[in-house]
């Protein structure tokens, strides 16, 4: 099993490839410095589709290279929240000057998207969201997807902000998942926005590491993750936090229940 952390700058992506050779993507940001697309990505590799796309929200960030895969690669099923229609998230989007095409072409996959096609993976992801009308606003809206697979957990947040993690937070199916993950993406890149001590509290997660995407420090004090994490060394040096803009992708590898997180990497 092979997750990747790709480095999009101030954007989200990360790719699974299973031991069964199937592909989920968590979110679909770009470089634009270096290229780096994820269906160019896939494409180069050998792979022809994408098993499953997890859509936190429908920021264009996120979902940069949704109009590639829809063009090049087969995208067999989504995970999003569905609690807002295409229609109201376009009609908000459009009141701010247009949609890219990256965020139209992943609205209209979420508009016409019904049913998963296929066998179901053979990793579990578990989804939890808010739902209007507590909140409206596509960050307090992010998907939630705890992946685990082989005793491996992993959270990908979204841009979930302290009010929306507060509200999963009373969901104790939500906190049962959290309690021991391995690693943990730090929710809006990393901005004191998406952080509450709550997240880490009464045992909830206690992970090896805290991963940060994003091009730059977007805040002057941005909140401390390191403090929440156990570490793990690299070339002798404890480290409790990477980030894509200081340690470029990031893979996690899990082969024979052995764990190996590597940095700096071309993907």
């Amino acid at each position: 099993m092979r997750l990747w952390i790709f480095d999009v700058e101030h954007g989200s992506c990360a790719c699974l490839i299973t031991a069964a050779g199937e592909v989920v993507l968590f979110d679909c940001g770009t470089n634009t410095t270096t290229g780096f697309t994820p269906s160019q990505w896939l494409r180069d590799n050998g792979y022809g589709r994408v098993d499953q796309l997890v859509i936190s929200h429908f920021d264009a960030d996120h979902v940069a290279d949704a109009h590639n895969l829809g063009a090049s690669l087969h995208v067999r099923s989504i995970l999003r929240n569905t609690g807002r229609s295409a229609r109201q998230i376009r009609g908000d989007k459009d009141a701010r000057g247009g949609l890219p095409a990256g965020l139209d072409a992943a609205l209209s996959l979420h508009e016409s998207y019904v049913l998963p096609m296929g066998e179901p993976l053979s990793v579990a992801i578990s989804t939890y969201c808010n739902t209007p009308p507590a909140f409206s606003d596509q960050n307090n809206l992010s998907l939630v997807a705890i992946l685990q697979i082989a005793g491996m957990r992993t959270v990908f947040p979204g841009d979930l902000e302290a009010a929306g993690w507060g509200q999963l937070l009373t969901n104790a199916g939500f906190r049962s998942d959290l309690n021991g993950v391995d690693f943990f993406v730090a929710s809006h890149h990393g901005r004191r926005s998406g952080f509450t001590p709550e997240i880490f509290a009464g045992g909830l997660p206690q992970p090896h590491l805290c991963l940060i995407s994003d091009k730059s420090v977007y805040e002057e004090n941005p909140p401390d993750y390191g403090p929440y994490a156990s570490g793990m060394h690299f070339g002798g040096q404890l480290r409790r936090v990477l980030t894509t803009r200081r340690d470029g992708s990031i893979l996690i590898e899990l082969s024979n229940g052995q764990v190996t997180v590597w940095r700096g990497l071309t993907p």
